[in-house]
């Protein structure tokens, strides 16, 4: 009788820590539903817009929408020089700096955070949809030559344009 009342204490033992940890592992974790939320538990990636993942896969992303503002548009041009070896005076029509397909990052303004990649099309075009600020534009780091950049920061102002000249100096001397 003794062997009886142990082993179905054993068991009722058994059954509540097996259900404690089953609402543990999912009952719990499955209340995590947006960004907000996730952050709040989980370590958060400095990215833009940033992101957090949850233990279980889920993957929320940062809702970078301005509240009450229009976002702004960069339209620029990508130009590669010098083309010719030697630049005469007058300057050659035909060693003008040349329209030029790049891939690009748009930075903060001091080139510490890389906000996003772009392309620029055959004709040295690009054009972003972007949240109001101040940015640079510059190429990849592990880019070789050419080397390309904006010569300075510049603003989008809210529900406006800019435009830019990205400069690619080709390393022609």
């Amino acid at each position: 009788m003794m062997n009886t009342r142990i082993v179905i204490g054993g068991l009722l033992a058994l059954i509540v820590l097996g259900g404690g940890y089953l609402y543990y592992s999912f009952g719990s974790k499955a209340e995590i539903s947006s960004f907000e939320e996730c952050a709040a538990k989980y370590p958060v990636m400095e990215s833009y817009p940033r992101q957090c993942n949850t233990p279980e896969g889920k993957h929320f992303v940062e809702d970078v929408t301005p509240v009450g503002e229009f976002w702004g548009t960069i339209q620029g041009t990508v130009l590669l020089g010098p083309t010719c070896p030697v630049e005469r005076d007058p300057p050659d029509p035909n060693c003008a700096d040349k329209p030029y397909a790049a891939r690009l990052v748009l930075t903060s303004a001091d080139g510490a955070k890389v906000i996003q990649e772009f392309k620029a099309d055959y004709d040295g075009e690009f054009f972003l949809e972007v949240p109001p600020g101040e940015y640079a534009i510059r190429g990849p780091v592990s880019q070789t030559l050419p080397y390309c950049s904006t010569t300075q920061a510049f603003s989008v102002p809210v529900n406006g344009s800019v435009r830019v000249t990205v400069a690619c100096d080709s390393g022609i001397r």
